[in-house]
């Protein structure tokens, strides 16, 4: 007799498993995809979706379970203390199954990306519609991996010249290093290169004050020194005091960016 996978509580009979590798021989079996199938199994018994849309709930019950996984891990740095409304990826995938313009869209990208081989940029994935809010019913959208992954990056970038102490707005970080001409950190803190001046890449919250840089401290070899002009006056004649400083990092914030911005 033939051993019942288990999988956490979930157990999924070796001819259920075997029927989706022939139908979808595309898609690897992991653990969280055996759920994935398990869940699937059980919307369509439960009558709660259609055999036609057991793949596209598989695809989203796995998802849920990435977010959800993601936001409660503290090694990442990118979701860690992220708001989740929920702790069960069933239930989750049950939520948005019952949101129709979400389910109708989500089904569609999953029927594109199957049509495509299940190529990875094809992947249907759960975005946020406002990155500043975390995961909540209200805020969430079906996107592509690659239109999810164009979005997350489509935030203004500002270079700026410590030098000539000037700003210069990019609507992405790619096009600021277009304009340099190499890979660049943003938000880091550490000034780099151009030509003969002194620049700094920031995002838009780093630099109106709601991001907060993190402090590091460099090794000697990777301190910076520049000079410093300060315009005054001295007994009534303008003047320029040029004072050499030494650094780890630098932060420029510009308070009224925010208002700045929306009133253009």
């Amino acid at each position: 007799m033939p051993k019942i996978e288990k999988h956490g509580w979930y157990i999924v009979r070796p001819e259920i498993k075997e029927m989706w590798q022939q139908r979808y021989p595309n898609i690897k079996m992991a653990d969280y995809k055996i759920r994935g199938i398990y869940f699937a199994e059980k919307a369509n018994e439960e009558s709660l979706i259609s055999e036609d849309h057991k793949l596209s709930f598989f695809f989203l019950y796995g998802s849920c379970e990435k977010r959800i996984q993601a936001c409660s891990k503290k090694s990442d740095k990118y979701y860690s203390g992220m708001q989740c409304d929920w702790n069960d990826p069933f239930v989750m995938s049950l939520d948005l199954l019952n949101e129709p313009s979400f389910w109708n869209e989500w089904v569609r990208l999953s029927n594109i990306f199957e049509s495509n081989s299940c190529a990875h940029p094809k992947r249907p994935s759960i975005d946020r519609i406002d990155s500043n809010i975390g995961y909540a019913l209200s805020n969430l959208r079906p996107l592509t991996l690659s239109e999810n992954t164009r979005t997350a990056t489509a935030k203004p970038n500002y270079i700026i010249n410590l030098s000539k102490m000037e700003v210069t707005k990019f609507p992405q970080k790619q096009k600021a290093e277009e304009h340099i001409g190499k890979y660049l950190i943003s938000d880091n803190g550490r000034p780099f290169m151009f030509g003969e001046d002194m620049c700094v890449l920031q995002s838009e919250k780093a630099l109106s004050g709601e991001k907060r840089i993190k402090e590091k401290v460099a090794s000697k070899r990777s301190r910076k020194t520049t000079i410093l002009n300060l315009e005054t006056s001295l007994n009534g004649f303008p003047a320029l005091l040029k004072i050499p400083i030494s650094f780890d990092q630098v932060t420029v914030e510009i308070p009224d960016l925010k208002d700045k911005n929306n009133k253009n």
